[in-house]
Parts: C-alpha cells; sequence; structure tokens
C-alpha cells in the first residue's frame, strides 16, 4: 500500500517566485489530504547513474486513498504550471 510520495527535483534559479507560490499551494494540499513532510533533503554528489536531482523529499500519507486523491486530483493539477516554472525537473513516486 502506497503511503508515501518521493520527490525528485531541479530547482529552476529564475522561478523564485513561482516555487514560493508553488510551495504554498502544495503545503494547503498536503493538509487537506494527510500528507506530511517527512524529510527534505539536497544532494551534494552523484555517486553512480546519471540521473541528478538537488532535492530530495518524502512525503508521508495518512492513507493511499490521500496520497492518490493529492497526486492526481484536480487541485494539485491546477499546481502543474506554477510547479513547471519553479522546476526544471520533477519526478513523483509513489511508494510504500
Amino acid at each position: 500500500m502506497a503511503t508515501k510520495l518521493i520527490v525528485l527535483s531541479n530547482p529552476n534559479p529564475e522561478g523564485k517566485e513561482a516555487a514560493e507560490e508553488y510551495g504554498a499551494g502544495v503545503k494547503a494540499l498536503l493538509g487537506k489530504f494527510g500528507g506530511s513532510i517527512a524529510s527534505r533533503s539536497v544532494a551534494t554528489e552523484t555517486v553512480t547513474g546519471s540521473f541528478e536531482a538537488k532535492v530530495i523529499m518524502v512525503v508521508q500519507f495518512e492513507t493511499e486513498e490521500g496520497l492518490k486523491d493529492f497526486a492526481y486530483g484536480e487541485e494539485y493539477a491546477a499546481l502543474i504550471p506554477l510547479r513547471d516554472k519553479a522546476f526544471t525537473q520533477m519526478t513523483l513516486l509513489l511508494a510504500d
């Protein structure tokens, strides 16, 4: 049962305003859907492989339903244009 959202991202240096708006929107939705940030880290070095992410976050949800309602919902979809300005790359993974 997936209750974690793994976020791998690279911030856009030119998208700071969009990042602030996106972050505020996501924070409000996390509360609504039972999610909270379990950890946030900044990657300092890639040891192996070619994928690079500067920011890695783990978001814990109370239920799988809350996670999926958040990730696939219309409210999060409305934030995607801001996300695309705020980050040069973002990958979201559902995990158990």
